[in-house]
């Protein structure tokens, strides 16, 4: 018999579906049992624990998420660390070229998502966005912000 495992989830609505969603499908795919834990107070000392917690960029920049698990990130939640992922990290921070960058961003996110994996990426929030026919210069993209600035109306 093995301890319970426990998923710690926020209290966002959109947090508690998720975590319920990976609890049913972690019990009907491996028959594990999950306990969740909305707040840390809720979770046993030293329990087996997976996190669900989300990061939003405030720029549209990889390093915005990759910089977050390097083992000098005071964000890091995870307390992972490697020598590799953190020069990969840095070295594409300081790049030249965008090119040059990419690659350096794509060999740090290998060790992180496909080498090691302290952390494993389950979905990416969506937007929906209702908008008129009438409306023109509106604005979409990928950090989810709608600047109103040059928007007008025919």
């Amino acid at each position: 018999q093995y301890d319970p495992i426990y998923l710690r989830v926020d209290l966002s609505l959109e947090g508690q579906a998720a975590a319920e969603n990976v609890q049913s499908q972690l019990k009907r795919a491996l028959n594990i049992d999950i306990k969740l834990a909305m707040t840390d107070k809720d979770l046993p000392p030293n329990s087996r624990t997976i996190y669900l917690t989300h990061w939003a960029a405030s720029v549209p920049d990889p390093d915005n998420f990759l910089a977050l698990f390097t083992g000098m990130s005071l964000k890091n939640p995870t307390g992972w660390k490697n020598r590799n992922y953190d020069e990969f990290v840095r070295q594409a921070a300081i790049a030249g070229s965008i090119d040059s960058r990419e690659k350096l961003y794509a060999k740090a996110q290998h060790i992180l998502t496909e080498t090691e994996m302290p952390v494993i990426p389950l979905y990416i929030n969506t937007q929906f966005c209702l908008v008129s026919k009438r409306v023109r210069h509106f604005p979409l993209n990928a950090l989810g912000f709608m600047p109103f600035r040059s928007v007008t109306l025919d």
